[in-house]
């Protein structure tokens, strides 16, 4: 065995990212997944969303007619406990608008020179829900030349923070070609509107996943995009050899090669990832979100800079989590999932707070 370097290039926002990792491998194998014994497949760990791409049920077969017209979208679901945050996603329009309850809350408009399919709009709608029956009214407005779909859901959670979804799109849903007025509001009787056309969930066809047309949608919470045959591996970043920036540019990209500094640094420790300390530290940055393959799942940490640090995990059954959860000053409270754990414990002199998660599931965290 010996110490072999293996040169990757990664593509971040279009641009070149020149990287080398270290693996150790015999002489003369190149391929570091060669002799894997247990592949950790997607199946395995990540569960297929399942919102749909939906569309007004068309009264023929054209997928692509020529005429470019809106198209207007009802949802009627039901809130049991007003969450004090939530977001709607929207992806698969060029315009929409978007009504809750009657009240329009957002309009958006996509770049149609965008070389992006799928363009994720997010839109903050806290406060903007009810206790009991609440309805979602769209009027969106397809692209040009491009296949007639679209998917929404709407988070209880700040932008970019996955959680089960309060709504999400389906065969429920009901479509229309022409809306009078005061379609959007809550006492519409839309008996006459038609249920949508559906197309399946985002990620259960190949198709979906061809020649970039689901590019937007690594934007969209919970979305991985990947074949369920497709296997996860990990190979160590030792070095950034160069960096080609065009007109953007990178920051904080030491953290490639430096991975506890930001994005929830995971170390590891207890063979076959039974116990794992996560140290969530965004380093400057807004946001921050990483995943780690594991023999019970996949392993998710998501970073988010919301009135302090808040920290979402996905936690895989057979598996403990030390999470060191920085605090402002001694005594602040440490919140999972809304209430305060009382036998956190005081760690790095004072500065963060230790808590254990034993059970496998969903986890936001964060002091108050």
């Amino acid at each position: 065995m010996k110490s072999s370097h293996l040169s990757l290039v990664l593509f971040l926002l279009g641009f070149p990212v020149a990287l080398t990792a270290q693996m150790n491998f015999p002489s003369g194998q190149l391929d570091p997944t060669r002799n894997m014994s247990s592949p950790q497949l997607v199946a395995q760990g990540h569960t297929a969303l399942p919102e749909q791409y939906i569309w007004i049920a068309a009264p023929h077969s054209e997928a692509r007619p020529r005429k470019i017209t809106p198209v207007y979208f009802r949802a009627v679901f039901s809130v049991s406990t007003v969450p004090h945050q939530a977001t709607l996603y929207v992806a698969g329009a060029e315009a929409s608008a978007a009504y809750i309850n009657g009240k329009l809350v957002d309009t958006v408009q996509d770049n149609p020179a965008s070389p992006i399919r799928m363009s994720v709009f997010e839109t903050d709608i806290s406060g903007k829900l009810e206790d009991g029956q609440n309805v979602l009214a769209l009027k969106i407005t397809p692209f040009a030349g491009r296949d007639r779909r679209t998917v929404v859901k709407i988070v209880p959670r700040t932008a970019g923070v996955d959680a089960p979804a309060l709504l999400i799109s389906g065969p429920s849903w009901k479509a229309a070609s022409n809306a009078p007025a005061g379609w959007q509001d809550v006492g519409f009787k839309d008996a006459l509107w038609k249920p949508v056309q559906t197309f399946g969930a985002i990620e259960s066809s190949l198709e979906f996943f061809q020649g970039n047309e689901d590019a937007g949608l690594y934007r969209w919470p919970g979305y991985l995009g990947l074949s369920s045959f497709l296997a996860h591996t990990t190979l160590p970043v030792e070095s950034v050899d160069q960096v080609f920036v065009g007109r953007s540019s990178y920051d904080n990209l030491d953290t490639l090669t430096q991975p506890a500094a930001a994005g929830g640094g995971k170390d590891f420790t207890a063979g076959g990832f039974s116990q794992v300390t996560i140290r969530p530290d965004l380093a400057g940055l807004a946001w921050a979100k990483g995943a780690e393959p594991t023999p019970h799942g996949l392993l998710k940490v998501d970073l988010r800079q919301d009135h302090g640090l808040e920290t979402a995990i996905d936690l895989p059954a057979e598996e403990e989590a030390n999470v060191l959860i920085p605090i402002a000053h001694a005594g602040q409270k440490v919140l999972v999932n809304g209430k305060v754990v009382e036998d956190a414990k005081p760690a790095e002199n004072g500065t963060r707070v230790a808590v254990i998660l034993r059970q496998s599931g969903h986890y936001t965290l964060q002091a108050q």
